[in-house]
Protein backbone atom coordinates (compact mmCIF):
# COMPACT_ATOMS: atom_id res chain seq x y z
CA UNK A 1 0.00 0.00 0.00
CA UNK A 2 1.19 3.41 -0.84
CA UNK A 3 2.21 5.29 2.56
CA UNK A 4 1.10 8.55 1.44
CA UNK A 5 -2.39 7.14 1.13
CA UNK A 6 -2.36 5.09 4.19
CA UNK A 7 -1.18 7.66 6.20
CA UNK A 8 -3.43 10.38 4.93
CA UNK A 9 -6.21 11.75 7.05
CA UNK A 10 -9.69 11.16 6.79
CA UNK A 11 -11.73 13.82 4.72
CA UNK A 12 -14.08 16.30 7.02
CA UNK A 13 -17.65 16.25 6.04
CA UNK A 14 -19.17 19.92 5.79
CA UNK A 15 -22.28 21.05 7.47
CA UNK A 16 -22.94 21.35 3.22
CA UNK A 17 -22.11 18.34 2.23
CA UNK A 18 -24.20 16.86 5.27
CA UNK A 19 -27.11 19.04 3.87
CA UNK A 20 -26.47 17.70 0.09
CA UNK A 21 -25.57 13.91 1.32
CA UNK A 22 -29.70 14.31 2.88
CA UNK A 23 -30.70 15.96 -0.12
CA UNK A 24 -29.28 13.63 -2.25
CA UNK A 25 -31.06 10.65 -0.33
CA UNK A 26 -34.41 12.34 -0.79
CA UNK A 27 -33.84 13.00 -4.49
CA UNK A 28 -33.25 8.76 -4.67
CA UNK A 29 -36.39 8.42 -2.81
CA UNK A 30 -38.14 10.22 -4.65
CA UNK A 31 -37.17 8.08 -8.04
CA UNK A 32 -34.46 10.16 -8.80
CA UNK A 33 -36.67 12.33 -11.43
CA UNK A 34 -36.77 16.34 -11.64
CA UNK A 35 -39.67 18.30 -11.10
CA UNK A 36 -40.58 21.05 -12.46
CA UNK A 37 -38.79 24.34 -12.03
CA UNK A 38 -39.34 28.00 -12.39
CA UNK A 39 -38.60 30.06 -15.54
CA UNK A 40 -35.63 32.60 -15.68
CA UNK A 41 -34.24 32.46 -12.01
CA UNK A 42 -31.79 35.48 -11.59
CA UNK A 43 -28.89 36.23 -10.34
CA UNK A 44 -30.29 38.35 -7.55
CA UNK A 45 -32.92 35.37 -6.59
CA UNK A 46 -35.21 37.10 -8.38
CA UNK A 47 -37.68 34.92 -11.36
CA UNK A 48 -39.23 35.37 -14.48
CA UNK A 49 -42.03 32.51 -13.87
CA UNK A 50 -42.80 30.71 -10.76
CA UNK A 51 -43.42 27.16 -11.48
CA UNK A 52 -45.00 25.06 -8.71
CA UNK A 53 -44.47 21.26 -8.77
CA UNK A 54 -46.92 18.81 -8.63
CA UNK A 55 -47.97 18.04 -4.88
CA UNK A 56 -47.78 14.27 -6.20
CA UNK A 57 -44.38 14.58 -7.02
CA UNK A 58 -43.35 15.32 -3.20
CA UNK A 59 -41.56 12.65 -1.65
CA UNK A 60 -43.01 13.60 1.79
CA UNK A 61 -46.38 12.14 0.22
CA UNK A 62 -49.48 14.68 1.38
CA UNK A 63 -47.13 16.78 2.89
CA UNK A 64 -45.88 17.69 7.05
CA UNK A 65 -46.74 19.41 9.71
CA UNK A 66 -44.01 21.97 10.07
CA UNK A 67 -42.39 23.92 12.94
CA UNK A 68 -43.98 27.58 12.53
CA UNK A 69 -41.19 29.14 14.79
CA UNK A 70 -38.79 27.52 12.29
CA UNK A 71 -40.66 29.22 9.28
CA UNK A 72 -40.66 32.33 10.95
CA UNK A 73 -36.96 32.82 10.88
CA UNK A 74 -36.31 32.15 7.33
CA UNK A 75 -35.57 35.31 5.69
CA UNK A 76 -33.51 36.48 2.86
CA UNK A 77 -29.52 35.72 3.62
CA UNK A 78 -30.49 32.14 5.23
CA UNK A 79 -27.75 29.62 3.14
CA UNK A 80 -29.30 26.19 2.64
CA UNK A 81 -27.42 24.38 5.16
CA UNK A 82 -29.55 26.86 7.67
CA UNK A 83 -32.54 26.21 5.87
CA UNK A 84 -31.85 22.23 5.88
CA UNK A 85 -31.72 22.79 9.29
CA UNK A 86 -34.79 24.97 9.80
CA UNK A 87 -37.16 23.18 7.68
CA UNK A 88 -35.29 19.86 6.65
CA UNK A 89 -34.41 18.26 2.91
CA UNK A 90 -36.94 19.80 0.27
CA UNK A 91 -39.63 17.55 0.10
CA UNK A 92 -39.42 17.91 -4.38
CA UNK A 93 -36.33 16.37 -6.53
CA UNK A 94 -35.64 20.04 -8.47
CA UNK A 95 -32.08 18.12 -8.72
CA UNK A 96 -28.79 17.63 -7.41
CA UNK A 97 -25.87 20.28 -6.93
CA UNK A 98 -26.18 23.71 -8.01
CA UNK A 99 -30.14 23.87 -7.49
CA UNK A 100 -31.39 27.23 -7.27
CA UNK A 101 -34.95 26.57 -5.69
CA UNK A 102 -36.37 24.56 -2.60
CA UNK A 103 -40.08 23.57 -2.88
CA UNK A 104 -41.77 22.15 0.56
CA UNK A 105 -45.09 20.52 0.83
CA UNK A 106 -46.74 21.61 4.35
CA UNK A 107 -49.99 21.39 6.04
CA UNK A 108 -51.18 23.83 8.74
CA UNK A 109 -54.35 23.20 10.85
CA UNK A 110 -55.55 26.87 11.90
CA UNK A 111 -57.31 25.65 15.07
CA UNK A 112 -57.46 22.45 16.41
CA UNK A 113 -59.78 20.26 15.53
CA UNK A 114 -60.68 22.10 12.12
CA UNK A 115 -59.71 20.45 8.32
CA UNK A 116 -55.96 20.23 7.40
CA UNK A 117 -55.16 23.16 5.04
CA UNK A 118 -52.23 21.93 2.56
CA UNK A 119 -49.72 24.69 1.54
CA UNK A 120 -46.64 24.79 -1.38
CA UNK A 121 -43.70 26.90 0.01
CA UNK A 122 -40.93 28.01 -2.62
CA UNK A 123 -37.14 29.11 -1.72
CA UNK A 124 -35.66 31.09 -4.63
CA UNK A 125 -31.47 31.07 -4.19
CA UNK A 126 -29.26 33.77 -5.78
CA UNK A 127 -26.36 32.58 -7.66
CA UNK A 128 -24.18 32.57 -4.26
CA UNK A 129 -26.79 30.13 -3.28
CA UNK A 130 -28.38 32.47 -0.37
CA UNK A 131 -32.10 32.62 -0.02
CA UNK A 132 -33.85 35.47 -1.46
CA UNK A 133 -37.70 35.35 -2.36
CA UNK A 134 -40.26 33.12 -1.00
CA UNK A 135 -43.24 32.61 -2.49
CA UNK A 136 -46.94 30.60 -1.36
CA UNK A 137 -49.13 28.57 -3.41
CA UNK A 138 -52.07 29.82 -2.62
CA UNK A 139 -50.57 33.06 -1.46
CA UNK A 140 -53.13 33.26 1.17
CA UNK A 141 -50.99 30.25 3.17
CA UNK A 142 -48.69 32.97 4.31
CA UNK A 143 -51.02 33.95 6.93
CA UNK A 144 -50.57 31.11 9.02
CA UNK A 145 -47.48 32.51 10.34
CA UNK A 146 -48.83 35.43 11.41
CA UNK A 147 -52.11 34.03 13.07
CA UNK A 148 -50.49 32.04 15.96
CA UNK A 149 -48.13 35.34 17.04
CA UNK A 150 -51.24 37.34 16.69
CA UNK A 151 -53.26 35.17 19.18
CA UNK A 152 -50.08 35.07 21.40
CA UNK A 153 -50.44 38.44 21.68
CA UNK A 154 -52.04 39.86 24.84
CA UNK A 155 -55.71 42.03 23.69
CA UNK A 156 -54.98 45.49 23.65
CA UNK A 157 -56.72 47.82 25.76
CA UNK A 158 -59.88 49.00 23.75
CA UNK A 159 -60.34 52.79 23.19
CA UNK A 160 -64.26 53.28 24.41
CA UNK A 161 -66.46 55.16 21.36
CA UNK A 162 -66.73 58.54 21.65
CA UNK A 163 -70.20 60.27 22.57
CA UNK A 164 -71.92 62.15 19.69
CA UNK A 165 -71.33 65.93 20.43
CA UNK A 166 -74.58 67.88 20.14
CA UNK A 167 -72.58 70.35 18.19
CA UNK A 168 -73.50 71.14 14.66
CA UNK A 169 -71.02 70.40 12.17
CA UNK A 170 -70.59 68.50 8.42
CA UNK A 171 -69.47 64.58 9.07
CA UNK A 172 -67.28 62.72 6.54
CA UNK A 173 -66.84 59.03 6.69
CA UNK A 174 -64.34 56.95 4.75
CA UNK A 175 -63.52 53.23 4.42
CA UNK A 176 -60.10 51.95 3.01
CA UNK A 177 -59.60 48.40 2.74
CA UNK A 178 -56.71 47.34 4.78
CA UNK A 179 -55.53 44.85 1.79
CA UNK A 180 -54.65 48.03 0.09
CA UNK A 181 -53.02 49.51 2.88
CA UNK A 182 -50.78 46.77 4.46
CA UNK A 183 -49.35 43.43 3.67
CA UNK A 184 -51.90 40.92 4.15
CA UNK A 185 -51.97 39.75 7.97
CA UNK A 186 -49.76 42.95 8.86
CA UNK A 187 -50.58 46.18 10.99
CA UNK A 188 -47.16 48.05 11.62
CA UNK A 189 -46.09 51.32 9.49
CA UNK A 190 -42.99 49.14 7.82
CA UNK A 191 -46.03 47.27 6.67
CA UNK A 192 -47.60 49.95 4.72
CA UNK A 193 -47.45 49.35 0.76
CA UNK A 194 -46.74 52.03 -1.46
CA UNK A 195 -50.23 52.79 -2.67
CA UNK A 196 -51.37 52.47 0.92
CA UNK A 197 -49.50 55.55 2.10
CA UNK A 198 -50.17 57.78 -0.60
CA UNK A 199 -53.98 57.17 0.18
CA UNK A 200 -53.82 58.16 4.09
CA UNK A 201 -51.81 61.03 2.80
CA UNK A 202 -54.59 62.33 0.32
CA UNK A 203 -57.11 62.11 2.49
CA UNK A 204 -55.39 63.73 5.30
CA UNK A 205 -54.89 66.55 2.98
CA UNK A 206 -58.48 66.13 2.06
CA UNK A 207 -59.36 66.35 5.73
CA UNK A 208 -57.63 69.77 6.07
CA UNK A 209 -58.48 71.49 2.88
CA UNK A 210 -62.55 70.31 3.44
CA UNK A 211 -63.08 71.23 6.86
CA UNK A 212 -62.13 74.76 8.76
CA UNK A 213 -61.60 73.09 12.08
CA UNK A 214 -61.69 69.35 12.97
CA UNK A 215 -63.24 68.62 15.99
CA UNK A 216 -62.62 64.70 16.07
CA UNK A 217 -61.68 62.14 13.85
CA UNK A 218 -62.38 58.49 15.01
CA UNK A 219 -60.50 55.98 13.51
CA UNK A 220 -61.13 52.43 13.47
CA UNK A 221 -59.96 49.31 12.42
CA UNK A 222 -61.69 45.93 11.28
CA UNK A 223 -60.71 42.04 10.56
CA UNK A 224 -61.42 39.54 9.28
CA UNK A 225 -63.25 36.21 11.27
CA UNK A 226 -59.80 34.35 10.56
CA UNK A 227 -57.38 34.00 13.59
CA UNK A 228 -57.93 34.47 17.30
CA UNK A 229 -60.66 36.75 18.74
CA UNK A 230 -57.84 38.36 20.70
CA UNK A 231 -55.54 38.43 17.48
CA UNK A 232 -57.94 40.00 15.66
CA UNK A 233 -58.82 42.61 17.97
CA UNK A 234 -55.15 43.70 18.32
CA UNK A 235 -54.83 43.57 14.46
CA UNK A 236 -57.96 46.03 13.92
CA UNK A 237 -56.42 48.10 16.96
CA UNK A 238 -52.93 48.17 15.45
CA UNK A 239 -53.62 49.02 12.25
CA UNK A 240 -56.14 51.65 13.43
CA UNK A 241 -53.01 53.30 15.24
CA UNK A 242 -50.65 52.69 12.01
CA UNK A 243 -53.33 54.97 10.39
CA UNK A 244 -53.40 57.70 13.13
CA UNK A 245 -49.87 58.39 13.24
CA UNK A 246 -49.85 58.36 9.42
CA UNK A 247 -51.91 61.11 10.03
CA UNK A 248 -50.22 62.93 12.69
CA UNK A 249 -47.13 63.29 10.21
CA UNK A 250 -49.48 64.79 7.61
CA UNK A 251 -50.35 67.68 9.79
CA UNK A 252 -53.97 66.31 11.35
CA UNK A 253 -53.64 67.39 15.16
CA UNK A 254 -53.16 64.38 17.68
CA UNK A 255 -55.62 65.46 20.02
CA UNK A 256 -58.37 65.34 17.64
CA UNK A 257 -58.26 61.41 17.14
CA UNK A 258 -59.70 58.61 18.70
CA UNK A 259 -58.75 55.42 17.76
CA UNK A 260 -60.99 51.98 18.49
CA UNK A 261 -60.88 48.23 16.96
CA UNK A 262 -64.00 45.89 16.78
CA UNK A 263 -61.93 43.04 15.73
CA UNK A 264 -64.00 40.73 13.37
CA UNK A 265 -67.68 41.94 14.96
CA UNK A 266 -68.67 43.84 12.33
CA UNK A 267 -67.99 42.36 8.87
CA UNK A 268 -69.78 43.18 5.81
CA UNK A 269 -70.22 40.26 4.03
CA UNK A 270 -70.74 36.56 5.02
CA UNK A 271 -68.95 34.05 3.41
CA UNK A 272 -69.40 30.06 3.36
CA UNK A 273 -66.94 27.44 5.37
CA UNK A 274 -65.93 24.55 3.08
CA UNK A 275 -63.96 25.97 0.92
CA UNK A 276 -60.35 26.75 0.24
CA UNK A 277 -58.40 29.05 2.02
CA UNK A 278 -57.28 31.22 -0.81
CA UNK A 279 -60.77 31.48 -1.68
CA UNK A 280 -62.39 32.01 1.55
CA UNK A 281 -59.19 35.20 2.11
CA UNK A 282 -60.67 36.74 -0.97
CA UNK A 283 -64.14 36.69 -0.37
CA UNK A 284 -63.57 37.88 3.11
CA UNK A 285 -61.85 40.96 1.72
CA UNK A 286 -63.74 43.52 2.40
CA UNK A 287 -64.20 42.82 6.06
CA UNK A 288 -60.86 44.09 6.52
CA UNK A 289 -60.81 47.75 6.43
CA UNK A 290 -59.97 50.94 8.71
CA UNK A 291 -63.29 53.27 8.52
CA UNK A 292 -62.25 57.22 9.33
CA UNK A 293 -64.94 59.56 10.74
CA UNK A 294 -64.25 63.14 10.38
CA UNK A 295 -66.39 64.98 12.51
CA UNK A 296 -66.21 69.72 11.93
CA UNK A 297 -66.92 72.70 10.88
CA UNK A 298 -66.72 73.07 6.92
Amino acid sequence: MNMSMKNRAPARRTPGAMAAAAFSAAVLLAGCGTSTVSKDVMGDGTVGEIVFPEPSSAWAKGGIFPNVDNLRQVGAGVTKDQLHDLLGAPHFAEGIGAVREWDYLFQFRAVPGTRVTTCQYKVLFDKNSLARTFHWKPAGCAAFLDAPAMAMAAPPAMVPSPQPEPSSGSVTKSSIGTDGLFRFGKHAPEDLLPEGRRRIAALAAQVQRDFRSVRSVRITGHADRLGTIAGNDALSVSRARTVRALFVRSGVPEGVMQVHGEGSRRPLVACPGGVPRAVLVACLQPNRRVEIEVAGES
